[in-house]
């Protein structure tokens, strides 16, 4: 990935920030691929498909987690999904920010991978 190309279009200019973004992305992408996870590619369809079947395509998002992307003209698009993602995807940013977090939550993610893992009672941490 081009770090350089991206701290251009950057539009704080905060090289850094960017470094860290596109660390993020890389290593989301690969979690995503090395996981059981839901299928984050959004399902294209067009603003009039959605306006006939709203109510079927909002239960769709919300009861089985999928995703659409929605245009209405060329340059036009919206992204549906649910809340809950949402806010998910929005923890994950902000989780990654801070690139010590960041880095404990990769040796995590590593060590998981690895099997080196620990079960333990959480039932004392719980309110």
């Amino acid at each position: 990935m081009n770090v350089d190309w991206a701290e251009e279009r950057s539009p704080t200019g905060n090289a850094a920030l960017c470094r860290m973004f596109l660390g993020f992305r890389v290593s989301l992408q690969e979690y995503i691929k090395s996981t059981e996870f839901i299928d984050m590619k959004p399902q294209p369809i067009v603003f009039q498909e959605l306006g006939n079947n709203l109510s079927g395509i909002f239960d769709r998002v919300v009861q089985r987690h999928e995703i659409f992307s929605v245009e209405k003209a060329p340059g036009q698009t919206v992204v549906m999904l649910d809340a809950d993602e949402y806010a998910g995807l929005l923890e994950t940013l902000y989780l990654l920010s801070n690139p010590e977090n960041a880095a404990r939550l990769q040796e995590g993610m590593a060590q998981h991978r690895t099997g080196q893992v620990k079960e333990i009672d959480v039932t004392a941490y719980l309110d």
